[in-house]
């Protein structure tokens, strides 16, 4: 009788731990590991987290210098990958040309983040404009990273309380979303204008961050 009952006894024992091991295995494939930021050496942030979207960023070489990998920000509901900082400065003397071109670049990228900050300012914390607006903040940051690793100094931010709203949230996404083709277009253009593989590759990250990420989800968002 005693032996039944230890056997009974075990055979509860096992169960609840198997119901144990598979809960928790289900939780982790429903939620799936969390994005962690770019990794400053290899340029790669992690792509998969909570509420799937993505966001893998290559990571740049400019001369002697390490440059940063770009984490793209998720999807509706996501998380964001962050960017590793640059380490180290350049060898590579930028031409007067690109120089020019890295000035539209950073000028175009706050003119953007001011658009996305007179919106929410505006309105309120509306998706996504809560989301692209860091984003912008963190094109910012890619190519302040190329000024100070070629010796430059980062010009400063000419749109500061110049951009005013659209008069509806309607309106906000009509301009924001030609603001991100407008975007994309400059980046075309300035590509053709300069010949250091750093700044053609950053140029590339941040157009296809505007085309792929900002202009997709301001068009999900916009119905």
């Amino acid at each position: 009788m005693k032996t039944k009952w230890f056997i009974g006894l075990g055979l509860a024992v096992a169960l609840l731990l198997g119901i144990g091991v598979f809960t928790t295995i289900a939780v982790q494939a429903y939620n799936g590991p969390t994005g962690n930021g770019g990794n400053s050496q290899t340029g790669q942030g992690n792509g998969q987290g909570r509420q799937a979207g993505y966001g893998l960023g290559a990571g740049m070489q400019c001369g002697d210098c390490t440059g940063q990998g770009m984490g793209q920000m998720r999807g509706p509901g996501g998380s964001r990958n962050g960017m590793g900082p640059g380490v180290g400065q350049s060898s590579v003397t930028l031409s007067e040309a690109s120089v020019k071109t890295l000035d539209e670049a950073i000028q175009e990228e706050y003119l953007a983040r001011a658009t996305y900050q007179a919106i929410l300012d505006k309105f309120g914390q509306e998706l996504p404009f809560v989301n692209i607006v860091r984003s912008e903040g963190q094109h910012i940051a890619a190519l302040s990273r190329q000024y100070t690793t070629h010796g430059l100094a980062v010009p400063a931010d000419s749109w500061v309380g110049k951009v005013t709203a659209p008069a509806t949230i309607k309106d906000a996404f009509t301009a924001a979303i030609q603001l991100e083709k407008d975007d994309a277009a400059l980046y075309d253009k300035l590509m053709t204008q300069v010949t250091e593989p750093e700044l053609t590759r950053v140029f590339t990250q941040l157009q296809s961050a505007s085309l792929n990420m900002h202009l997709k989800s301001l068009e999900f968002y916009n119905k």
